[in-house]
């Protein structure tokens, strides 16, 4: 199973990136308020 590996991070790799960039636009969205307020 040598190429379920990269397969496997690739796939970690994708739904990391989408969270992450999920996350960062929701603590933009909250700081963002934050500071205007």
């Amino acid at each position: 199973c040598s190429g379920a590996g990269p397969a496997f991070r690739m796939i970690v790799n994708y739904i990391a990136s989408q969270y992450w960039t999920c996350l960062d636009f929701a603590v933009y969205l909250v700081f963002g308020r934050v500071g205007r307020s």
